[in-house]
């Protein structure tokens, strides 16, 4: 097998209605890859000129990555190892020095508490990998960022209204927002000037949590690139209309994605973010989206983990996902740029800390 370059518009045909398509191997991140300074191949395979797989491989300084795909049939084991082999090939002929492949395949399903739902054997999966020289990150309960490991779902199907809906968030929720509800209203964002208060809470938010921080022009890109694919809400206070919390989701072929919120510090007590989860899921409602994606949690049901707590109030069910694997391509170079990282990572360090006392000193 030999895997080829397809044209944006052969990519856009296949992908998005897949069954394993999903918003991280959907055409419009690769734009926005570009965009911020990453090199986007749109790879794939055809049969009698039928697009039969298609991978969204993200490089940058010979570190290349696929997330959550290729997007292609995984219980064809024989043609996911020909896929992988030629992936490989790619990615050494281009000089590659590491890759990374997180695929979308889910290995249990489990409700809140972490019962097991369902579960799925994927070890003939993993043997592929590991016989073609793969190193397995290994089934952690930490969030990720580059592919989630854990994703909390909504499935709301069947619902006919939002009283059904309300009916299966935990009643401390319904009484958050009838709390709330008339200090604060919820409104999508219509321009890109009003971007900015997206922009604030998020700011916030990431720096609370010790992540870096993205500034306005980046979702400037994502409104410009995703179109009607994105969604921006705020929460605002009805008295002064000051931002209390902001809200961003895409819209997929198979799901809505909540993808990324933030809080204002200085209006928290208001609930923000219970309104604004309330408001997503009536978006979903009104636009016939049965499967609400709230994205990452971390899979640690047993120890303190305020997020999943927060998301499983809303009747969430818990995707396990199968994780990491990668492989070095070039070992020699590797072993530099590692060392090389870990200077440079005891300086990002410092700066950081900086950063975070002169936020304080200002607040």
């Amino acid at each position: 097998m030999k895997l080829i370059e397809l044209s944006e518009s052969e990519y856009k045909k296949f992908e998005p209605g897949h069954k394993y398509g999903n918003i991280m191997q959907e055409p419009e991140r690769a734009e926005l890859r570009r965009a911020i300074g990453w090199n986007t191949y749109l790879l794939g395979t055809k049969e009698d000129k039928k697009v039969t797989s298609s991978c969204l491989l993200l490089e940058r300084n010979g570190f290349a990555m696929v997330q959550m795909g290729p997007v292609l049939d995984w219980s064809d084991l024989k043609f996911v190892k020909a896929w992988l082999e030629a992936l490989v090939d790619y990615c050494k002929a281009r000089g590659f020095i590491k890759l990374e492949v997180y695929p979308y395949v889910m290995i249990s399903k489990r409700d809140k508490h972490g019962e097991v739902l369902e579960e799925h054997d994927e070890s003939k999966l993993m043997k592929i990998f590991d016989n073609l020289g793969f190193k397995y990150g290994g089934k952690t309960v930490e969030a990720q960022a580059k592919a989630m490991r854990w994703m909390s779902v909504k499935d709301i199907s069947g619902m006919k209204n939002m009283d059904e809906v309300w009916a299966s968030y935990k009643n401390t929720v319904r009484t958050m927002i009838r709390k709330h509800s008339p200090d604060v209203k919820i409104k999508e964002i219509q321009s890109k000037e009003e971007l900015r208060d997206v922009e604030q809470m998020f700011s916030e938010s990431n720096l609370r949590n010790k992540v870096n921080n993205r500034d306005s022009s980046y979702y400037s890109k994502i409104w410009d690139i995703f179109g009607d694919k994105v969604v921006f809400q705020v929460a605002r206070k009805r008295d002064d209309n000051d931002p209390v919390a902001a809200h961003m989701f895409f819209i997929t072929e198979h799901e809505a994605v909540s993808y990324a919120a933030g809080i204002s510090e200085k209006y928290k007590a208001y609930n923000g973010m219970t309104l604004l989860n309330d408001a997503f899921f009536k978006y979903c409602l009104e636009h016939g989206i049965t499967r609400c994606n709230m994205y990452g949690v971390n899979g640690d049901f047993k120890g303190n983990n305020p997020l999943l707590r927060f998301k499983a109030q809303f009747g969430i069910t818990v995707e396990e996902y199968i994780g990491e694997f990668s492989i070095v391509l070039d070992e020699k170079t590797y072993a530099k740029v590692q060392r090389k990282e870990k200077v440079l990572g005891a300086l990002r360090k410092v700066k950081y800390g900086g950063k975070r006392l002169i936020g304080k000193i200002r607040k």
